[in-house]
């Protein structure tokens, strides 16, 4: 069976903040609450109630330093080499997709596992699965002793909140875990250089951010002729299974800086009118482009 393999060198210290990434939050965000003060002295004047609304959703969520962190960054885990309940550090780790019509009994052949313990495995696991073939693009990781290179742990993830794991060894064991399904306000920033495909990349953000970005955009910005020196801020809900970002449940709040024009979008819900707002509390859709395509698809 040929397979792809990805190798995964796990660091003895974490390495530190990106400091420019966070220069590039704090000024979006200065020139985010810039903006936010011109709109209350105009609310002081006879402004509406639904602006004071969104003005003070964007408050309540801007970005705020971790307690243990006044410098904005990530704060240290002591943890960070424990997935799935192991050490990763103390294994070399494979990590690939399912290709195919992959089957578990192949999958570990290729990695020259015992006809005995596969077998054991097989009978172990037959309670989770729903099929011989595993699915197609789930993940699978694979953990092997640095010295005799036998493979001690397999894990397989069908499932966004829950993995198979599979101790191979002397003794077989099989257990299937449950993660735990949570919610986060988060932030992203940025500033195209190139596309915005890649920028989002480069900066490790969760590729559904993108499509979800377009959907509230769509009829504002043209993604298709974006230039260099564009901008971006967003606060969103992803969601996570233990601490891993696995989805984006819902953005509140965008900004856009497009061809010199600033673009706002923000989430309101009062039980009966939803939708994203500007600045003006004018739906976002007021706007409109000639075409609107699907930007993220095509990418």
């Amino acid at each position: 069976m040929e397979r792809r393999r990805i190798r995964i060198n796990m660091p003895a210290d974490k390495p530190e903040p990106d400091d420019s990434g966070y220069q590039q939050l704090r000024e979006a965000n200065a020139q985010l609450e810039a903006r936010l003060r011109r709109l209350r002295r105009g609310l002081l004047m006879g402004g509406g109630a639904l602006i004071l609304i969104l003005a003070g959703l964007w408050l309540a969520f801007r970005p705020k330093a971790h307690p243990t962190d006044p410098q904005g960054g990530t704060p240290p885990d002591s943890n960070q080499n424990i997935r799935y309940g192991i050490d990763l550090s103390q294994y070399e780790l494979d990590i690939d997709l399912v290709n195919g019509d992959q089957t578990l009994d192949e999958v570990l052949m290729g990695y020259q596992v015992p006809s005995q313990q596969i077998g054991e495995a097989l009978s172990l696991g037959a309670p989770y699965l729903d099929s011989d073939t595993l699915m197609r693009g789930a993940r699978m990781t694979f953990m092997m002793d640095h010295d005799s290179r036998a493979l001690q742990w397999f894990i397989y993830e069908p499932d966004p909140f829950a993995f198979l794991q599979f101790q191979l060894g002397d003794t077989v064991r099989v257990r299937r875990i449950e993660r735990a399904r949570s919610t986060r306000t988060e932030t992203a920033s940025g500033i195209i250089d190139s596309t915005l495909l890649l920028t989002f990349y480069r900066r490790g953000y969760h590729h559904e951010l993108i499509g979800e970005m377009e959907n509230v955009l769509k009829w504002a910005v043209d993604f298709f002729h974006l230039g260099t020196g564009d901008r971006f801020k967003m606060i969103y809900d992803g969601i996570y299974a233990d601490d891993e970002l696995v989805g984006v449940e819902r953005i509140r709040a965008i900004y856009f800086r497009y061809r010199d024009e600033e673009v706002y979008a923000y989430y309101f819900d009062n039980g009966r009118t939803s939708g994203f707002f500007d600045e003006q509390a004018r739906p976002v859709q007021r706007r409109f482009l000639k075409a609107p395509v699907k930007y993220a698809r095509i990418s």
